[in-house]
C-alpha cells in the first residue's frame, strides 16, 4: 500500500526528483533545502536529532513506508527541546505532505514574548508541528511527548527592604499540533503531548481533522483537541485531561468553540470517552446538527459541558447535553483489550454502523488501520472501522418515478449481510398509498402494479437468522407536562429525537414527518406523546384528520384528566365530581368519551393502558409500533399533585382505577376487541367505586348523586365492551 501511495505522489509532477536521507543527504533539512515543488524526500528508518522547516515548498517528506507502524516507529525526528519538530509557515498547500514519522521532543516556537522589570510573558505554538498560514497534509504520523510551556508564576521579591511582586507567564497552544491554516490532519496517533490549550491538537482556520487516534494528552483547556473551525470527523479521542488547571479547566477530551456562525465547524462520528477531568466535550454557541452521531461516554465529571453566556459560568451536564439528539449516543464503545490494537472496536461495540447515515467517504478513504472507511452500509463511529460480523442493514433501494401505471420492482439487494451466502430474509411492508399487493413480500425484489397515480411507500426489514434490522424513532411532543420533563432546549432526557410543537398541531406535524420519512425510504417510527388537553380538546381536529388520512404513526395520550402543565384546570377528560382550579366545587358534567371517538375512525390498532400494569403497557406499545398505519394508546396517568395523592400512591391508585372498572384495559386489532388480562375479572365483579374515589383529594365532598352517575357510566361501559368483545355489536 505504501508503494502505491508513493508512486501516486511521485508521478504527480513530471521530472520531479526523489531525494534519499541519509544516502543522498546526511540530514532531512538539507534534502528539503535542495528540493523544488513536486519533489519527494524519502527518509530511511533512524533517529534524527533535528527540526525541519518546509520553507514554503510543496514537497512530500515521507518515511520508507508510512503504512507500516514499525517503520513509522523507527523513523524518529527528535527536537531535543529546541522548538517545533516540523514547521509549515510559508503558505504551503495540500501538496506539502508529511507522512510516516514519529515526532517527539518538541517544545514549540516562541511567537510573541516580552521581558520587563517585573513582568514577562511568552507565547509558544506547536510542539510537534507548527502550521501557521499554511494548508499541508499531515498523515500517518505518531506525534508524542511534545510539551509546550505553561507557567503562571507570581513571586515576592525583597530588595533593600522594599517588597514587590514579579509576574512571569508562559502560554502555549498545540502540544502535538498547532494549525491556524486549512491543513488536513488524518490517520495520526497523537498521545502524551501537553500545552496550555489543545494538548493534542489546536485547530483553527478550517482544519480537517479525521481518522486520528488522540489519547493521554493534557492541557488547561482542550486536553485532546481545541478546535474552532473546520471539521472533526471519525476520530477516537480517549483519556485526555485538563490536569494543568483541574479546578477550572474544561474540555478534557475536546474543547469546541463554534462561534456566532456555528456552521463553520462540524463534529461527527467521533468517539469521545474517558476524559480524566474537564468533561468529555466542552462546547459554546453550537446549534442545528453540527454535533451529530458521536459517542460521548464515561467522561469525568460529565460528558458535556457548556457555558452560561450571561454569567460565564460553566454548566456541567443538564442543558449542555447532546445525548439523544442528532444521533449522538452515550455508551461504552467496547474496545478490544489487546494493547497492540488498543482503542479499536470489538464485535459488540455500539459504535458499529452507528455513524452518520449520510456520510460519504472520500474516494479511497481508509480508516486508521488502512481498512475501508465504510465496511458495511453505514460508517462506524470513531477512527477504526470494525471488520467482521455486522448486524444486517436494510436498504430499500432508490425512489422510483413512473409516468403511467406499470409494473414496479422494489429492490432490496443493496441490503447488507455479513454472510450473503448464509440465511437472509426480507420483509416488505407498505406504509402509504392506495393498498397494493406485492407478488412476494418476502423476496429481495418484489413487484407490484400501482392502480392509480400517487405516492406508494414501502419499508424493508432484513434479518440473517441472528439479528433483525430495526427502525428508528422520532417523538413529537405538544405543549404538555412532558415538554417540561424532557429538559431544556437544545437537550432532551429522552434517547430519541424530540420535536416540540404547539398544542393543536402535534398530529399534523407527525403526519408531515411520517410522509417525509416514507418519501426518503426510511422506516422511522413517529410517535406523538401528548396529554389529555392537547388530545381531547385542543388537538382533536388534527388528530382526527391524521387518523382519517391513515397516517403511519403512534399517538399516545397520557391522561391525567386535567391541564396539569398550567395548574390543573379542568379538561374534557376531567371526570364528574373532580375538583380542579377551575371547578373548585367539582365538575358537573361527564368525561368526554375519547376512546369511542377514536374507534369511529376504524384505525388498525387501539388500546388503553396504565403504568400500574407496566408489562401490559409495554406489550401494547410494542404491538402498536409493529402495526402499519395509525395506532392510538390511551394511558391513564395518575397525577399526585393534581389528584391530591401521595407520590408513592400512584401505582396503587392506577390499580384501583382498573379494579373498580373506572378504567378498563383492552385492545382492538383491526376492529376486533379483546379485554386485557388485568380487567378480565372486573368485567364480572369489580371493587367498590368509593375505594378509588376516597383516596383522592380531588373527590373530597363528592355528592352521592355524582357517585351514582359515575357508577352507571361504568356499568354501561363494561356492558358495551363485553358485547363488542363477543362480537354482538
Amino acid at each position: 500500500m505504501a508503494t502505491s501511495v508513493l508512486m501516486i505522489l511521485v508521478s504527480s509532477a513530471a521530472g520531479a526528483a526523489i531525494r534519499h536521507v541519509p544516502s543522498d543527504y546526511p540530514i532531512i533539512q538539507d534534502a528539503i533545502d535542495a528540493s523544488d515543488d513536486g519533489d519527494t524526500v524519502i527518509v530511511a528508518p533512524g533517529l534524527y536529532y533535528e527540526t525541519i522547516d518546509f520553507n514554503g515548498k510543496n514537497i512530500v517528506v515521507t518515511s520508507t513506508d508510512p503504512n507500516d507502524p514499525r517503520i513509522v516507529g523507527y523513523t524518529i525526528l527528535h527536537a531535543q527541546g529546541e522548538g517545533s519538530v516540523v514547521t509549515f509557515q510559508k503558505g504551503e498547500t495540500s501538496r506539502a505532505v508529511l507522512t510516516g514519522f514519529t515526532l517527539t521532543g518538541g517544545t514549540g516556537k516562541v511567537i510573541y514574548s516580552y521581558v520587563g522589570f517585573d513582568y514577562s510573558y511568552s507565547y509558544s505554538y506547536g510542539g510537534g508541528i507548527l502550521c501557521m498560514g499554511a494548508s499541508p497534509t499531515i498523515t500517518r504520523n505518531v506525534i508524542t511527548n511534545n510539551v509546550t510551556p505553561y507557567l503562571n508564576e507570581q513571586e515576592e521579591v525583597n530588595v533593600g527592604g522594599v517588597r514587590y511582586f514579579t509576574y512571569r507567564y508562559e502560554w502555549s497552544d498545540g502540544g502535538g499540533i498547532y494549525c491556524s491554516g486549512s491543513a488536513t490532519i488524518t490517520h495520526n496517533v497523537i498521545y502524551n503531548n501537553g500545552a496550555e490549550t489543545g494538548g493534542g491538537i489546536y485547530a483553527g482556520g478550517y482544519v480537517a481533522v479525521a481518522d486520528n487516534l488522540i489519547y493521554n494528552n493534557s492541557a488547561v483547556n482542550g486536553g485532546g483537541v481545541y478546535i474552532y473551525a473546520g471539521s472533526l470527523l471519525n476520530n477516537t479521542i480517549v483519556g485526555n485531561d485538563c490536569d494543568k488547571e483541574p479546578e477550572y479547566g474544561v474540555g478534557g477530551n475536546v474543547y469546541a468553540s463554534f462561534g456566532y456562525d456555528y456552521t463553520r465547524l462540524t463534529m461527527a462520528n467521533n468517539v469521545i470517552c474517558s476524559a480524566k477531568s474537564g468533561g468529555g466535550l466542552f462546547w459554546t454557541y453550537a446549534g442545528g446538527d453540527v454535533i451529530r452521531y458521536n459517542n460521548v461516554w464515561g467522561n469525568t465529571p460529565v460528558d458535556y459541558v457548556t457555558r452560561d453566556l450571561r454569567t460565564n459560568e460553566a454548566i456541567y451536564g443538564g442543558q449542555a447535553e447532546w445525548t439523544g439528539r442528532n444521533g449522538n449516543i452515550s455508551a461504552d464503545p467496547v474496545f478490544v483489550s489487546s494493547w497492540s490494537t488498543r482503542y479499536r472496536l470489538d464485535a459488540g461495540s455500539p459504535c458499529i454502523s452507528a455513524g452518520d447515515p449520510d456520510f460519504v467517504p472520500r474516494p479511497g478513504e481508509m480508516d486508521i488501520d488502512g481498512d475501508p472507511r465504510v465496511y458495511a452500509l453505514r460508517v462506524d463511529i470513531g477512527a477504526d472501522e470494525y471488520i467482521g460480523y455486522v448486524r444486517p442493514l436494510a436498504h430499500a433501494g432508490a425512489d422510483r418515478h413512473i409516468l403511467a401505471p406499470e409494473p414496479v420492482t422494489l429492490d432490496g439487494t443493496g441490503s447488507y449481510f455479513s454472510d450473503p451466502h448464509g440465511p437472509t430474509s426480507f420483509a416488505w411492508t407498505q406504509t402509504s398509498g392506495a393498498d397494493v399487493t406485492l407478488d412476494d413480500a418476502s423476496a429481495a425484489q418484489p413487484a407490484f402494479t400501482p392502480p392509480a397515480e400517487g405516492w406508494y411507500t414501502f419499508s424493508l426489514v432484513v434479518a440473517d437468522g441472528q439479528y433483525t434490522s430495526a427502525p428508528d424513532t422520532v417523538l413529537v411532543v405538544p405543549a404538555c407536562c412532558t415538554s417540561i420533563l424532557q429538559g431544556i432546549y437544545p437537550n432532551t432526557a429522552f434517547n430519541v429525537p424530540v420535536y416540540n410543537i404547539a398544542f393543536a398541531a402535534a398530529a399534523a406535524c407527525a403526519s408531515g414527518m411520517s410522509e417525509a420519512f416514507a418519501s426518503m425510504g426510511k422506516k422511522t417510527s413517529v410517535i406523538v406523546y401528548a396529554g389529555d388537553g392537547g388530545t381531547i380538546d385542543i388537538g382533536i381536529q388534527a388528530l382526527s384528520g391524521a387518523l382519517e388520512r391513515g397516517t403511519d404513526f403512534l399517538y399516545i395520550c397520557y391522561d391525567n384528566e386535567a391541564y396539569g402543565n398550567t395548574g390543573m384546570q379542568r379538561s374534557g377528560a376531567t371526570p364528574m365530581g373532580a375538583r380542579t382550579t377551575t371547578t373548585p366545587g367539582g365538575k358537573t358534567d361527564a368525561k368526554k368519551d375519547l376512546d369511542r371517538i377514536i374507534a369511529a375512525h376504524n384505525i388498525p390498532y387501539q388500546a388503553t393502558a396504565t403504568p400500574a400494569y407496566p408489562k401490559d403497557l409495554y406489550e401494547k406499545v410494542k404491538t402498536a409500533l409493529a402495526t402499519p398505519g395509525p395506532s392510538f394508546i390511551h394511558i391513564l396517568a395518575p397525577c399526585p399533585p393534581g389528584w391530591r395523592i401521595a407520590s408513592d400512591m400512584s401505582v396503587a391508585v392506577g390499580k384501583l382505577a382498573v379494579k373498580t372498572g373506572s378504567w378498563v384495559l383492552w385492545e382492538k386489532k383491526y376492529g376486533e376487541l379483546s379485554i386485557s388480562s388485568p380487567s378480565k375479572g372486573v368485567m364480572k365483579k369489580r371493587a367498590p367505586l368509593r375505594d378509588y374515589l376516597s383516596v383522592q383529594g380531588r373527590f373530597r365532598g363528592i355528592s352521592d348523586s355524582a357517585v351514582n352517575e359515575l357508577e352507571q357510566a361504568i356499568e354501561k361501559n363494561i356492558a358495551q365492551l363485553a358485547k363488542e368483545e363477543a362480537g354482538e355489536c
